[in-house]
C-alpha cells in the first residue's frame, strides 16, 4: 500500500483549497517529530525547515495545547483513525489564539503498517462572521421537512433543520461536531469527509447515504449538496439536503444485510469452510479457506472460478498420500448424494516440516438430506490433539513412571499417588488420600531439617534432597526425592508434586563401600584414605589452636622372619594384636591406622611437650615388644621402630609429614630398631640446600658454565713446557670464578659428578684437536674422579671419544687419579688401567704419598707418572722428613721406570731442589697460575725459564 493512500492527496494541494486560504502541510514520525514541512509550516513557525524537522509540538506551542495535539496523534498512528476537526492553539511567542481546520490521516509503509501521520491545516479564524450570516436562514430551513445541514468547510456540523432531526433523532446531537462521526456513508464508500471534498471540487454531489434511527431501524437518505460561497466568491460552507428513501429500498437492503452479515460471520471464523454445490462447483467460502487456498497454491492467479471444490480440495492437502484424499472425497460426495447424513473425520497434513491435524466436517446444505449442496468445514485440531497427547502422556508416566510420585494440595493435604509410591510406602491409595504426608515421617529428620525445605519450596519453586520415611511396616527407607510447586496463572501455589526413588539398597552398600574404602580388612583400623582425611582436619584445627601435633610412623622388626617362621595366617594374627595395643594405649580422640603389611601410623593431637611426646612412644614400643600368642598356643617376641615429626615444629602438609616420620623410622631401625627416632628439620634443611647447589651445578653444566683452565708442567733439564694439567673452573652468573673446593665436595658419591667427568674429557679432547691446529704437541692431564674409576662404562667412553676425535693421538691423553681413589678397589682400577692402556692413554698418580702406598699396590696400578704432593714439596726445604719423602717417590718412580711431577712449586729455590734430587717435571705457582685455556698458546710461545 502507499505510504499516504489514505491521505486525499489533492487537499494537500495549496491550488485546491482556494485563492487566499493557508494550508498548512507537514508529517510526523511515530515519535511525534515532524518529517515534513511545507513553506506555509515555516512562516507559521517562524522557522527554517532545518530547525522545525526532528523536533515535536512542545517546542512550537504552549505545554498544554501540544499534550492535547499529542493525543490526537496518537490516535492516528496508534489506531489508524482519521481525524478531521477545527484546534484552537496558542503559539509559544504569541497571546493571540488562531483556529485551524485540521486532517489527520495515518501514513502506511509498504506492508500496510503506520509509519507516521500526516496533517493538513486550514486557519479559519476569520469564518465567525460567515456563520452569523448563516443564522437568518435557520428559521426558514428549520420548516424544510426534508434532512437540511449546513457544514464548514472543515466539516464541522453547523446547523440541522428540525426536519432532519425528526427524520433522524439520533442526528441532532452533531452539532458542533464533525461531520464523519455520525458514521453516515454512500454507497459506493464514499464517507462525509470525501462527500465534502467532493463539493468543494465539484461545487455538488449526490448519492444515497445510510444511517440508523433512534429506534434502532435502519435508515436510507438521498442526499443532495451544494457548495455555499461568499460576496467575494470564496467558499464558505456546505449545504445538504436529504429525502428519506428507506421504505423503497428496505426489501433490497434487507437481502443484501442478510448476505453481508452472513459474509462476514463466515470470514470472521477460523475454520476453512465452503459451500459445494451439486456439480461440485464453490458456492462460496470464507476468507480462511481462500487464504489456506492460496498458501498452498503458488499461483494465485490460477485459482479460476471454474475450478471444482475436488481440485480445490487437492491443494489444501496437498501433503495428505492418495489413500486418504481419496477417503476425504469419497465421504463428501456420499453426503452430495444422500448416502450419508453427515461425515467427519480426522486427517493430517503436513505444513512445511511440521505435521499438523484437521476434522472435516461434511453436512448437506440446508442441514437435511436431498439438498444439493454441501457445507464442508476444516477444523485445525492440531493444538487440541497434542494438548490430550501430553495429557495422555502426563497420565501414562504417572501411572507407570518407576519413581513414586505423590500430589499434595497447597495446604499439603494428599491428592493423588501412583503405583509406585504405593508399592514403596506399603499404604494403599485409599489410605493416604486426604491424609498430611507426615504419616510417612520415620522421626530421623527434625524440625528444622522440614522447616528448611518448606522454605525452599515457597520462596525458589522446588527442593530436591534425601529423606528418611517409615512404610507402613515401620520399615525405616531411604528416598531420593524432588518436590515442586504448581502455580496457578496469577502467582498462588495450586499443588506440590513429588517424585522419590527408594534409595535404601544403594545408601547401605554406599555405608559397606565407604567402610571398605576408609578402613583396613584385618585389623578394622582406619587405612591410609580415613588417616589423611584425619590428619587434614587435626593440622587445620592445631593452626587455629596453636597446638602441637605428632605424627609416628612405626612397623614390626624382622617381620618377615615370622612369617616364614610360623606362617602368613600366625602373623595376621599378630597384626590384629598389634593394632589392639596401640588402639588402647591411645587417647580416643587419637588415630591409628594400617597404612600396608607390618607399618602402621599414630596420629597425635594436643602434645604440650616434646618429652611428653617421648614419653607415650617410650610407653609404646614397651607395649609393642610384649610376647604375641599365635594361633597354636605358642608366643613368639619382636619389637617396633616408630619414627616421628612434630608440628608446626616441622610445618609442611600431612603427606610430607607422614613421608618425615617414615625417613625418620628408616633412621632408628639403622640405629639398631626397638627405638625412636625423630625427624630433625635442620638436618633435612641442609639435604635440601645441598640437593639445591646439586641442581644448581647441574644447571651450569647445561649452560655452559664451566670452564678448563690449565697450568703448565716444565721441565727441569732444558726448560721446555712438556704438559699442562686441566683445571675445571665455575663462572657462576653471580659469585664469578669460582674454584673447584666449592663445588667438587657437593658432587662426592652424586650421578652428576659422572655427568661432569664426561664434560671434561670431551672439553680436553677439543682442546687437543685444537693444539693440533696451531702446532702445540704437548700431553694435557685430566683428573678423573673415584665414581668414574668405579664406572665400569669409562673406558667405553674413553674409546668412543677417541674414535670422534681421530686427530688426537691417544698418547697425548694423560689421565690423573688420586692415590686414595685408587686404593679403595686396586682390583677394578687395575683393570681399568691396562684397559685405557691398551687405547693408548697414560695415568699420573696424584697426592702420592697421602694414601696407604705400598710397593704391592704401585706395582699393581702401572701407572706412568709419580706426582708429588705439593704439601711435602712445600715443606721439604725446612722438613728433613718432607725432604725424605720426595727422595723416596722420586727413587721408587725410577725404579717402576714412571717419571716423576713435583706440583705446587713455588720458588725457583724448590726448583733448584728438586732438579738436584733429579725431579724431572715441575709445575706451580713459580712457573704460571692456572689460566683460562685460550690464553695458553700465547704463555707458552714467550715463556723462557730463568737460569737458576
Amino acid at each position: 500500500m502507499n505510504p499516504v493512500e489514505t491521505a486525499p492527496i489533492n487537499a494537500i494541494n495549496p491550488s485546491s483549497s482556494g485563492e487566499g486560504i493557508d494550508v498548512f502541510v507537514f508529517t510526523k514520525d511515530l515519535n511525534g517529530n515532524y518529517t515534513f514541512a511545507n513553506p506555509k509550516v515555516e512562516e507559521l513557525f517562524a522557522s527554517p525547515l532545518q530547525d522545525i524537522l526532528g523536533r515535536n509540538d512542545s517546542s512550537f506551542f504552549d505545554l498544554t495545547k501540544a499534550d492535547q495535539l499529542q493525543l490526537n496523534d496518537r490516535r492516528v498512528m496508534d489506531h489508524g483513525e482519521t481525524i478531521v476537526g477545527l484546534e484552537q492553539v496558542y503559539f509559544r511567542n504569541s497571546d493571540q489564539a488562531r483556529v485551524y481546520a485540521t486532517h489527520k490521516y495515518p501514513l502506511r509503509g509498504p506492508f500496510g503498517s503506520i509509519v507516521g501521520m500526516l496533517g493538513v491545516s486550514i486557519d479559519v479564524s476569520e469564518r465567525t462572521k460567515a456563520e452569523e450570516d448563516l443564522q437568518l436562514y435557520k428559521r426558514v430551513l428549520d420548516q424544510i421537512q426534508d434532512y437540511v445541514t449546513i457544514i464548514d468547510l472543515e466539516g464541522e456540523v453547523m446547523y440541522i433543520n428540525r426536519g432532519g432531526s425528526n427524520v433522524n433523532q439520533k442526528l441532532s446531537k452533531f452539532v458542533g461536531q464533525n461531520a464523519a462521526a455520525h458514521g453516515l456513508s454512500s454507497r459506493d464508500g464514499f464517507d462525509i469527509s470525501t462527500i465534502i471534498r467532493q463539493t468543494q471540487t465539484a461545487g455538488s454531489w449526490r448519492g444515497l447515504l445510510e444511517g440508523t434511527q433512534r429506534d434502532g431501524h435502519h435508515v436510507i437518505l438521498d442526499l443532495r449538496t451544494a457548495l455555499v460561497r461568499n460576496a467575494a466568491n470564496l467558499p464558505i460552507a456546505i449545504v445538504g439536503t436529504a429525502t428519506d428513501i428507506s421504505f423503497e429500498k428496505m426489501a433490497v437492503k434487507t437481502l443484501s444485510d442478510s448476505q453481508a452479515q452472513h459474509s462476514v460471520i463466515m470470514d470472521s471464523m477460523a475454520d476453512l469452510i465452503a459451500v459445494v454445490g451439486p456439480a461440485d462447483e464453490i458456492i462460496s467460502s470464507n476468507l480462511a479457506w481462500r487464504v489456506n487456498l492460496e498458501k498452498f497454491n503458488p499461483s494465485p492467479e490460477q485459482l479460476l472460478p471454474s475450478w471444482s471444490y475436488f481440485d480445490a480440495l487437492e491443494h489444501i492437502v496437498a501433503s495428505v498420500d492418495v489413500g486418504q484424499l481419496k477417503m476425504l472425497s469419497a465421504g463428501i460426495r456420499s453426503v452430495m448424494a444422500s448416502a450419508l447424513p453427515i461425515f467427519k473425520v480426522d486427517y493430517f497434513c503436513h505444513d512445511g516440516e511440521m505435521e499438523r491435524w484437521f476434522t472435516l466436517h461434511a453436512t448437506p446444505l440446508g442441514g437435511s438430506p436431498g439438498v444439493k449442496g454441501v457445507v464442508v468445514t476444516h477444523r485445525d485440531i492440531t493444538e487440541r490433539r497434542n494438548a490430550l497427547e501430553k495429557l495422555q502422556l502426563a497420565a501414562s508416566i504417572f501411572f507407570h513412571a518407576q519413581e513414586g510420585i505423590l500430589i499434595t494440595s497447597s495446604d499439603g493435604i494428599i491428592v493423588d499417588i501412583n503405583e509406585s509410591f504405593e508399592i514403596m510406602s506399603g499404604y494403599t491409595r485409599a489410605e493416604l488420600i486426604g491424609n498430611n504426608p507426615r504419616i510417612l515421617s520415620s522421626g530421623r529428620q527434625d524440625r528444622l531439617f522440614y522447616s528448611a525445605m518448606w522454605h525452599e519450596l515457597t520462596t525458589k519453586g522446588h527442593w530436591t534432597g534425601e529423606i528418611w520415611n517409615r512404610r507402613k511396616d515401620g520399615e525405616v527407607y531411604a528416598v531420593q526425592q524432588t518436590i515442586s510447586a504448581v502455580r496457578s496463572d496469577d502467582g498462588n501455589i495450586r499443588q506440590f508434586i513429588s517424585l522419590g526413588s527408594d534409595i535404601t539398597s544403594s545408601k547401605n552398600h554406599q555405608r559397606e563401600i565407604e567402610r571398605v574404602f576408609h578402613y583396613d580388612v584385618l585389623t578394622k583400623l582406619p587405612n591410609r584414605v580415613l588417616f589423611s582425611d584425619r590428619i587434614r582436619q587435626k593440622l587445620a584445627h592445631a593452626k587455629r589452636s596453636n597446638e602441637t601435633v605428632a605424627v609416628l610412623c612405626m612397623d614390626l622388626d624382622d617381620f618377615k622372619g615370622i612369617n616364614d617362621e610360623f606362617g602368613l595366617h600366625a602373623g595376621d594374627q599378630i597384626l590384629i594384636q598389634v593394632a589392639d595395643r596401640l588402639r588402647m594405649n591411645i587417647r580416643l580422640e587419637d588415630t591409628v591406622a594400617r597404612l600396608g603389611g607390618d607399618e602402621f601410623v599414630v596420629l597425635l593431637g594436643d602434645i604440650p611437650s616434646r618429652s611428653a611426646c617421648d614419653q607415650i612412644i617410650r610407653h609404646l614400643l614397651e607395649e609393642l615388644a610384649l610376647p604375641y600368642a599365635l594361633p597354636d598356643g605358642r608366643t613368639t617376641d619382636t619389637s617396633a621402630s616408630i619414627g616421628y615429626t612434630l608440628f608446626p615444629e616441622d610445618d609442611a602438609d600431612p603427606d610430607t609429614l607422614i613421608r618425615h616420620a617414615d625417613h625418620a623410622m628408616f633412621l632408628a631401625k639403622q640405629a639398631g630398631k626397638n627405638r625412636s627416632s625423630r625427624f630433625d628439620i635442620s638436618v633435612d634443611n641442609r639435604n635440601k640446600a645441598n640437593w639445591s647447589a646439586l641442581a644448581k651445578v647441574e644447571r651450569g653444566i647445561d649452560r655452559g658454565e664451566f670452564k678448563l683452565f690449565l697450568q703448565p708442567k716444565v721441565s727441569l733439564s732444558n726448560g721446555a713446557v712438556v704438559g699442562a694439567e686441566a683445571l675445571i673452573r665455575w663462572m657462576h652468573p653471580i659469585r664469578g670464578l669460582t674454584t673447584p673446593g666449592h663445588f667438587l665436595p657437593l658432587l662426592e658419591g652424586q650421578p652428576t659428578m659422572l655427568k661432569l667427568g664426561s664434560w671434561v674429557l670431551r672439553e680436553a679432547f677439543q682442546m687437543l684437536r685444537n693444539w693440533n691446529e696451531l702446532g702445540i704437541e704437548i700431553p694435557m692431564s685430566v683428573n678423573v674422579d673415584a665414581m668414574q674409576l668405579r664406572d665400569s662404562e669409562f673406558s667405553k667412553e674413553l674409546s668412543q671419544l677417541l674414535l670422534e676425535f681421530p686427530s688426537v693421538p691417544a698418547s697425548r691423553l694423560e689421565l690423573e687419579i688420586v692415590e686414595s681413589a685408587a686404593l679403595d678397589d686396586v682390583q677394578k682400577v687395575s683393570i681399568l688401567i691396562d684397559e685405557c692402556h691398551t687405547l693408548g692413554a697414560k695415568f699420573s698418580l696424584d697426592d702420592f704419598g697421602t694414601g696407604y702406598s705400598s710397593l704391592t699396590y704401585l706395582k699393581r696400578l702401572a701407572v706412568d707418572t709419580l706426582k708429588i704432593d705439593q704439601s711435602f714439596v712445600r715443606d721439604m726445604l725446612g722438613d728433613e722428613s718432607a725432604l725424605a719423602i720426595v727422595r723416596g717417590v722420586i727413587g721408587l718412580a725410577d725404579a717402576f721406570t714412571a717419571h716423576t711431577v713435583a706440583e705446587g712449586v713455588e720458588t725457583w729455590e724448590h726448583a733448584a731442589k728438586l732438579r738436584s734430587l733429579n725431579c724431572q717435571i715441575i709445575q706451580g705457582y713459580v712457573i704460571a697460575r692456572p689460566m683460562p685455556a685460550e690464553r695458553f698458546p700465547a704463555w707458552m710461545e714467550q715463556f723462557t725459564m730463568p737460569d737458576f
